[in-house]
């Protein structure tokens, strides 16, 4: 796995025109004063970027670059944890310890007080480049929803979605309820859960199917009424610049989810381990 803490590669391709795929996306994407989570940012010209928190454009994001591709549109960039404070990091690291060199030259800073910055930065520069790297899965839901909101066919329905009667379940989102939702709602939620975030689905009373997204695997567990009947399942994900057209485990997980939520069994190879009462 390569050292990536300024985020990894993506690449999108679609069939709409730039025009309508900057269009799209500047619908779909949240305001920049929304109180919630979610896809928000900017687009100019070709530049593109965009982060998920609502207090500040720290933390997942994505910086991209739209460009015409025959008559659709291809979009290449960056996806990562927090790549606007690594990028500052990268570029202050240098000067600052040039000013620390010329304090000490000048007699400015006592050789001691030198020698501790020094360490903490020898110390903290990698740490925050390792962390970076490690998180840099965060900025998933961005890139799934640049997918989802250009490539449209990707998340067209199953030709199994019609249910005799609609399902009722109640979704919990990071521990909060959102209630009786629809499938379309459940699958909005899924693409875009972000690394440690988890999603309860709720049928019946001790009745659910839970995920938990971690950086390498998507950790599920379901309960069919009691103790007894409560599983646990691991879904490893996959790196989503290996899988340019879709993210195949959260497509999974999606298909998964959606089997429960109307009440259908699903053939899957995933081994549920019975979890102790």
């Amino acid at each position: 796995m390569p050292f990536q803490p300024l985020g990894y590669p993506f690449e999108v391709h679609s069939v709409m025109a730039t025009a309508d795929a900057k269009a799209a996306i500047r619908r779909k994407k949240k305001s920049l004063l929304a109180g919630e989570d979610g896809p928000r940012g900017w687009i100019v010209g070709p530049v593109m970027c965009l982060w998920r928190t609502a207090l500040s454009s720290h933390g997942p994001m994505v910086f991209a670059w739209i460009s015409r591709e025959g008559e659709g549109t291809r979009i290449i960039g960056r996806a990562g944890s927090d790549l606007n404070g690594i990028v500052g990091l990268l570029l202050l690291t240098p000067a600052m310890m040039l000013l620390m060199s010329l304090a000490l030259l000048q007699g400015q800073a006592t050789t001691g007080l030198i020698l501790l910055y020094g360490g903490l930065l020898l110390v903290g520069f990698p740490l925050t480049l390792w962390m970076a790297h490690k998180d840099r899965r965060e900025a998933d839901p961005l890139v799934n929803f640049i997918r989802r909101t250009i490539q449209p066919a990707a998340r067209s329905p199953s030709k199994r979605a019609a249910a005799v009667r609609p399902p009722t379940a109640k979704l919990i989102l990071d521990g909060a309820s959102k209630g009786y939702v629809s499938e379309a709602e459940l699958h909005e939620s899924l693409w875009s859960l972000g690394q440690g975030e988890f999603l309860i689905l709720e049928r019946a009373l001790e009745s659910y199917m839970q995920v938990l997204v971690e950086e390498d695997s998507f950790i599920l567990e379901k309960r069919e009424g009691s103790s007894k009947r409560h599983f646990r399942a691991e879904l490893q994900r996959t790196e989503l610049e290996a899988s340019p057209l879709l993210d195949a485990s959260t497509a999974r997980l999606v298909t998964l989810m959606t089997d429960y939520f109307h009440g259908r069994s699903t053939a899957n190879d995933l081994k549920w381990e019975r979890r102790n009462p």
